[in-house]
């Protein structure tokens, strides 16, 4: 019965990574690599990921933030995230966030840069069991907002 209840669990917690294929098992087009680099120079860490058919993920270090960049499988940049402190979000962003969303706290924060020059923000937002993603416009305007209730057991 231990057993059982160990190769179960760890079964359940190997599902999160089904959804993503890593660079290990999946060589990341060389296209894809050039890209990177070429935009990218001063990158270190890097880690890939295939996100979905379509898109490799590359997380890295630049001048020590964190990152992540978005690739097409022929070397077209999609997208770049930055993680940011919530406190370093611009005051619009922050001054929505207390009025339609005050009984939340922010657990994260990034800047998303996209290739057609737009900028946005997104957070995660928690209250209680409740987690929100909320995407916003550098003017504080709520461009997205998802919703997910925490489905972490309490044993």
């Amino acid at each position: 019965m231990h057993t059982f209840r160990l190769l179960s669990w760890a079964a359940l917690l190997s599902l999160p990574l089904l959804s993503c294929t890593s660079a290990a098992s999946t060589r990341v087009p060389d296209a894809v690599k050039q890209a990177f680099e070429t935009k990218f120079p001063e990158a270190t860490s890097v880690r890939w990921e295939q996100e979905n058919p379509q898109e490799w993920e590359a997380e890295f270090k630049q001048h020590g933030e964190a990152y992540s960049a978005n690739f097409s499988p022929e070397g077209q940049w999609l997208e770049t995230e930055m993680e940011l402190d919530p406190e370093a979000l611009p005051d619009a962003i922050r001054r929505t966030l207390a009025t339609q969303f005050g009984e939340y706290e922010v657990e994260e924060a990034e800047a998303v840069e996209q290739a057609d020059g737009t900028r946005i923000f997104e957070t995660e937002l928690e209250h209680g069991e409740t987690t929100l993603e909320v995407t916003f416009r550098p003017d504080g305007t709520v461009v997205s907002q998802l919703q997910e209730e925490d489905d972490q057991d309490q044993d």
